[in-house]
């Protein structure tokens, strides 16, 4: 299904990070991480090329708000694996702009 596509994981949750990591792998993707800070996700976004990412929204350092930002500056899809609220999520990535949420979600088709 993933066709060897490599999926970063953003979790800081040990046991959600397996699962999510054994999911990815069953799938057919590769996985890049998993990681459980925003510092480290953002160093592997430095290293690796990813063609999309799964997050958890509140992580060990703070919000993933920062990471959001980076993967759509590269233009990476993403989706939130999370146990915030919806509400929480758009709130803490206000700051990017709708065109840009968009255009990241666009690659994903």
């Amino acid at each position: 299904m993933l066709g060897l596509a490599s999926i970063l994981i953003v979790e800081d949750e040990p046991l959600i990070a397996l699962e999510l990591k054994v999911s990815v792998e069953e799938a057919g993707g590769q996985v890049v991480g998993p990681v459980g800070s925003v510092e480290a996700a953002l160093e592997l976004l430095q290293r690796e090329v990813v063609a999309a990412a799964i997050l958890d929204v509140q992580l060990s350092d703070g919000t993933v708000t920062q990471v959001v930002s980076a993967l759509v500056k590269l233009g990476i899809p993403m989706v939130f694996q999370s146990g915030v609220r919806t509400c929480d999520i758009n709130a803490q990535t206000q700051s990017i702009t709708k065109s840009q949420w968009l255009r990241s979600c666009s690659l994903a088709k």
